[in-house]
């Protein structure tokens, strides 16, 4: 009866070979980095139990994103005061019985300092969005947001290394707002707001939770909110904004919602934009 993992590269199946960890956290909300390596493995963070039925933690799954094709997770936000169930699964029947080695630890964290949009290379007493998304991309951890409204004022498409235009995250980290509405993230409609995996080098996972993505442009075609180069995070994202579809809009795979814009409602959309849209 173990739960089915959302986010296999070869497709959403239940898992073989499993093991199951209990973690508990204290009183204030956790930042952890979660890793199984040893053989080729996949995990996964649920809160729930049995009886009652398992609910994936957002952002709380990965295959291959450690070395070797280990799974790891990094900059995972667990709230306070609650027991969360982590399962460890092989890839599939045929990976070789090894020695699991398993961690739980706390992540690095980069506490964003102001609302300026700015690369200084350095994320400490002072630390814009984009240098902690950039120190993350050098070791990565959970980037922490306080409330404000983060507009990306360094403009400049098509660039890659988190210089100009657009976040690139390329790494597997969290970044965290404080809560849906009091962080917003405004492309200004000049560039997309987060390309993730722009490489295509990773099977990583990013969590985004606690944010607002707003006025994003992707200059043509779909992500003005989050673009990527790696098919996996592609057919991921399409999934979720199509209420969780699998091969076809009918087959449900896993828990999605309705977001999708098509190009010409983008384009309406834009051409009516008002200030709080």
């Amino acid at each position: 009866s173990d739960p089915p993992f959302f986010c296999k590269l070869s497709g959403v199946q239940a898992g073989v070979k499993t093991v199951w960890y209990e973690f508990t956290t204290g009183a204030s909300t956790t930042y952890v980095d979660v890793a199984a390596s040893g053989y080729d493995s996949v995990l996964a963070v649920y809160t729930g139990t049995p009886a009652e039925g398992f609910e994936q933690v957002a952002g709380g799954c990965n295959d291959d994103g450690g070395a070797a094709r280990s799974a790891r997770i990094n900059g995972l936000r667990l709230a306070p005061q609650t027991s969360y169930s982590i399962v460890v699964a092989a890839a599939n029947d045929a990976v070789a019985a090894n020695r699991l080695a398993f961690s739980v630890q706390g992540s690095r964290l980069y506490q964003v300092t102001t609302t300026t949009d700015a690369l200084t290379g350095s994320c400490a007493t002072s630390c814009t969005l984009r240098d902690a998304i950039g120190a993350a991309n050098a070791q990565p951890g959970a980037v922490l947001v306080p409330p404000g409204n983060y507009v990306q004022t360094l403009a400049g498409r098509g660039e890659n290394n988190n210089a100009t235009g657009d976040f690139d995250v390329r790494a597997g980290m969290g970044i965290h707002g404080v809560g849906e509405g009091a962080v917003v993230l405004d492309g200004a409609l000049a560039d997309r707001l987060l390309h993730i995996d722009p490489a295509d080098g990773g099977a990583y996972t990013v969590a985004l939770s606690g944010l607002t993505l707003t006025h994003g442009d992707p200059a043509f075609g779909d992500g003005g909110a989050v673009f990527t180069d790696s098919d996996e995070w592609a057919e991921l994202v399409r999934s979720y904004a199509v209420h969780g579809k699998g091969s076809m809009k009918y087959d449900n795979v896993r828990v999605g919602v309705n977001s999708r814009l098509d190009t010409l409602q983008a384009a309406v959309g834009r051409a009516n934009t008002i200030p709080d849209l």
